[in-house]
């Protein structure tokens, strides 16, 4: 919620998560959204798996905006770990870095 205007803020705090849902998906470009998406879940990877190196913490001492991208992307905290490792893993195979 950090990057949303204190104002704006507010009057997203007065709505149900499925009306701001309904409000997205009526107003807002779906492939836009879907692309936000495939991002923001590429970020959180990222972010999760740089934080192996550093003493991954609990749920809790990640920062808010990873906090509401792991529930919204991910099933749990623990999956989203899992994914990231996997990632990383990935990232050791020289045939997957260098490409077909």
């Amino acid at each position: 919620m950090e990057e949303v205007p204190q104002p704006m803020a507010e009057l997203l705090g007065q709505l149900r998560p499925n009306e701001i849902r309904r409000l997205v998906r009526d107003s807002a470009d779906q492939a836009k959204v879907e692309g936000g998406g495939k991002q923001s879940t590429l970020n959180t990877l990222l972010f999760l798996a740089v934080e192996l190196f550093n003493g991954r913490g609990p749920f809790s001492s990640l920062p808010l905006s990873v906090q509401l991208n792991v529930r919204a992307f991910f099933t749990s905290y623990k999956e989203a770990c899992q994914r990231a490792d996997r990632l990383l893993l990935k990232l050791r195979d020289d045939t997957y870095i260098a490409g077909p």
